[in-house]
């Protein structure tokens, strides 16, 4: 049997020319208990492996606890199983660039369960995105839609976000104002700055390198002193920082930091 693996919550069935559909492995309690067993599909466990051509997923617990060809896993007797023959499964997909900003995700608390799950299935599930990477948006409102991910009340994907990005001076967008973003000031700011953000729940640093500029103004370039502190706090939490450069200065100064790093 093939060393067990752990998959994310979600897989993805697609159908030779049916189309397609998606599978939670949010179970019943007797599903839970007794197991589910996927059998007979060609299975993608990760991009560099070869395919299982006839293989099993044997889930417990709302948990993968085997993959492997179909004759080398063990089926409990009271597991439910579903045939797959047929269908491809892989793992999941993960989306690094998404937004919690549209009206539509605002009062997080308050949407109901079933506008939040649509919500959520309409754009991530349903394409198979089991993980996804927020790169700006009010981290305190999209907490909450992970919140009640993790609690079980939702189904969706597991979320994780930068909250609004760091800028040079004065270098907040103009499509999110009146909103202002953190600045980056000086090097030793920048530093604290970032240490602010991880204590408030952020998983990764955005910044913004080369903010869209305004009409009639110079582009503004973060000065390459903010961004080597801004990245070298950030890697010492070994968290990973993500940059909007905009323009080619922009990814001038990214090219810097990447291979002075």
């Amino acid at each position: 049997m093939r060393r067990p693996i752990k998959l994310f919550a979600f897989l993805l069935l697609l159908g030779h020319l049916s189309g397609s559909f998606w599978l939670t492995c949010g179970q019943s309690q007797r599903n839970k208990s007794n197991g589910l067993a996927l059998v007979g599909a060609k299975i993608y466990a990760s991009p560099t492996a070869r395919p299982i051509v006839d293989g099993a997923v044997l889930i417990k617990n709302g948990r993968i606890v085997a993959v492997g060809e179909k004759q080398r896993i063990k089926i409990p007797f009271a597991a439910r199983v579903i045939d797959c023959t047929g269908l491809t499964l892989v793992a999941g997909f993960w989306n690094a660039h998404v937004h919690f900003t549209e009206s539509k995700w605002e009062n997080a608390a308050g949407l109901s369960t079933g506008q939040l799950n649509q919500q959520l299935r309409e754009t991530f599930t349903r394409y198979g995105f089991t993980s996804v990477f927020d790169l700006g948006s009010s981290i305190d409102n999209t907490k909450l839609s992970r919140k009640r991910i993790e609690s079980g009340e939702i189904s969706g994907p597991r979320i994780f976000t930068t909250g609004t990005g760091i800028v040079p001076e004065g270098g907040t967008p103009f499509y999110v104002k009146p909103l202002k973003f953190p600045e980056a000031l000086s090097p030793t700011q920048a530093s604290a700055l970032v240490r602010e953000k991880l204590k408030g729940g952020s998983d990764a640093i955005k910044i913004f390198t080369g903010p869209t500029p305004v009409q009639g103004r110079p582009p503004l370039i973060m000065p390459l002193k903010l961004v080597r502190a801004i990245t070298a706090e950030a890697h010492r939490h070994h968290k990973l920082v993500f940059t909007h450069p905009e323009n080619d200065a922009g990814v001038n100064v990214d090219i810097r930091i990447i291979i002075f790093c």
